[in-house]
Parts: C-alpha cells; structure tokens; sequence
C-alpha cells in the first residue's frame, strides 16, 4: 500500500472529517465513465490511478485532481493540513453511526481481503434480514476495538458458493480468503437474531485462527504466473500501460484459470487493491472499503476520491 500518504497518522486524523470512498477499478462501467471525467489523461481513458477531494454534493472538485498524490502534495503533513483546511467551511450537523462500509459483492470482497491481508465478514440472507444485520455490525465495524481489522460485503445465502462452510439461511460469517482471491473459508459465524456482544465473541475467536499470509509483490506475482491465476475484470482495462503489464502477466503463465467472467480477455495481476489505516469509507459505484484495510505490499496502484461529509462521524 502507499506508505508516503494515506497511513501516515496526520493524513489519517485529517481524514476522520470526511468520507473517504475508494473505488476499484475495472469493476463498474458507470464508475469507470465518472473517473474519466474527473482527471484528463494522456491516453483518454480512465487510467489507474485517481485522487481529489469533492465538495458534500459532489458538484465540484477543492483540490486539483491527480493521478497520485504525489503529484498535488509536497509530502503527508501537507497533504493533511489541505484536509484540514478543506474541511473548515462544512461544518457537521449530526451524530451517528456510518453504515457498514460495503465492498460490492462477495467476489470482490474476498478478492480485496486477500489483497489486504484481512478476514471478510459477509452479511447473509434475504434482504430485509441484511439490513438489520449490517446495521448492527456497522456499530462494531466502526467501533475502536474493531475499526480497521475486516472488510465487509453483504450477500444473498445463494451467492456464497465460493465459501467453504457457510451454512443456514441467514447469519454474519467471517471468512479466511485464500491467497489469490478466488475463494474462502468460515472462520467464524454467528446467528442471524445473535446480539452484538455475541456477533463481537464471534470476531474475536475468528481473529484467534486467522494468519495472514506472507507475502511481497515479485514472489506473490510470480507464483500467480507459474499457478497460471489471472483476474478477470468486468470492464476493459483502459489504462495502456496496465493493460500491456497485463498481458505480459498472462504470457509468462502455463496455464490459465480463469475465474469470474470468462469472457473477458482484461487480465488484473493479484493483489487487486489496497487502502490505508484507520479511515472511513462508504459504499459508491462498484465498491468501497474501510480505509483502515492494510494492504499487502503488492498494490495494483489505486487511490479514490475523498469528500468533506457534513456530518460528524464516531471515530
């Protein structure tokens, strides 16, 4: 992950003001179209990566879009004392718990958890069950004890083929992903009527059997090619540079298994995205994810986008 800006501990105080959204590239053809309205790049297209800052309605950008932070900030501390500035002018005008902070579905989520070296909780079960069940995960999810320590996805029981073990009509689950995204396994689970105490016991026993894995960019992408893994994206890579990355990838691999959707020939090397520490994200397009994720040192290069929330938020 970005070790220069987005864990640093002022960029993460300074982001406490503002939701933070982090989008997944290649996922979602409407986020991909408003990426490419944001930056203007050589090529175009939307390309990897993006980073602003959008006033509340989201009307207009505060900071010059970029590429990278790099390209707008001296280092961190500038970066954070702009956020702080930023952020003055709005002021909060309530109290409350922020929602669950959703990644997509159930094959991102096991596919950003494996990138980010962290267990999955899936919310599962008929819908009317689900949204009483995230909202009371989301007051664990964002409380101190747990803030940060899991990504989180919601799921019809039905969608849940790629988990091993998971069992009932509806429930919290917390998954192991295995290294390369694909699949995962129950770690943990509690009952769909279970209290919030019970659903935290839960986590905190699936926390005692979870090990990260090992892992750095070269060995973890070479592995990927001689195992001959490959993730598929939903939407065309547009940006030149990764899409021939990609397909070198591919060449060098025996074999190919393809997963996901088949039919696509774009080809995304693993891990697939990354987050910083201790920061608030909601759901917006494809995806989104707690900025407290740490991702494993093999970044595809994301970023998103950040915007001052008007509204006070527990941190």
């Amino acid at each position: 992950m970005d070790r220069s800006f987005l864990s640093r501990p002022e960029v993460i105080a300074a982001s406490r003001k503002f939701v933070c959204v982090r989008l997944i590239s290649y996922e979602d053809a409407e986020e991909m179209k408003f990426l490419k309205g944001v930056v203007t790049t050589r090529s175009g297209e939307a390309e990897n990566t993006v980073f602003t800052i959008f006033s509340p309605d989201g009307s207009k950008t505060l900071v010059r879009a970029s590429r990278s932070m790099k390209q707008g900030f001296r280092d961190a501390a500038d970066l954070a004392a702009t956020m702080d500035r930023v952020a003055k002018p709005f002021e909060a005008n309530g109290e409350g718990t922020p929602p669950l902070p959703l990644v997509a579905d159930v094959r991102l989520g096991v596919n950003v958890a494996a990138c980010d070296n962290q267990p999955l909780v899936v919310v599962f079960g008929e819908e009317k069950t689900r949204k009483a069940l995230q909202d009371k995960v989301a007051a664990l999810a964002w409380s101190k004890e747990w803030r940060g320590r899991f990504v989180y996805a919601s799921a019809a029981a039905k969608d849940l083929s790629m988990i091993e073990g998971a069992e009932g009509k509806a429930g919290v689950l917390v998954i192991a992903p295995e290294k390369f995204g694909r699949k995962g396994k129950v770690l943990g689970q509690a009952d769909a009527d279970a209290s919030a105490e019970a659903i935290a016991k839960a986590f905190a026993a699936a926390m005692k059997k979870w090990q990260p894995q090992e892992k750095t960019f070269a060995n973890h992408v070479r592995e990927g090619q001689r195992l001959g893994v490959f993730w598929e994206t939903k939407t065309p890579v547009t940006d030149p540079q990764e899409a021939r990355a990609r397909e070198r990838g591919k060449s060098k691999g025996d074999t190919v298994e393809r997963h996901g959707f088949p039919s696509r020939a774009s080809i995304t090397k693993q891990p697939r995205t990354c987050g910083p520490s201790e920061r608030r994200w909601v759901r917006i397009a494809s995806s989104a994810q707690p900025a407290s994720s740490r991702a494993s040192a093999s970044t595809a290069r994301r970023s998103g986008c950040s915007r001052p929330s008007g509204r006070r938020r527990s941190s």
